[in-house]
């Protein structure tokens, strides 16, 4: 999780960056589904559509809020 923010604010632009913040998003996701953890998915949820809004994907970005949207329905 720490690595995704960090690439976010202080990564080199370029198609390594994104393909690393993309592996780390599916891992952090795949981690929160294995042990069952919302906080973690929210947050692997929210640091995806960040680091995706921040680097120019607003499509994927939206899409990523929108499953953080989902979570929130599904847990509250």
């Amino acid at each position: 999780m720490g690595l995704m923010w960090d690439r976010m604010f202080w990564g080199q632009p370029g198609k390594a960056r994104d393909q690393a913040q993309r592996e780390a998003g599916r891992r952090i996701m795949e981690a929160s589904q294995r042990h069952g953890d919302i906080w973690l998915a929210s947050k692997g949820h929210l640091a995806n559509a960040l680091d995706l809004a921040a680097w120019g994907h607003p499509g994927d970005s939206r899409a990523e809020f929108m499953k953080l949207m989902a979570l929130s329905r599904e847990t509250n």
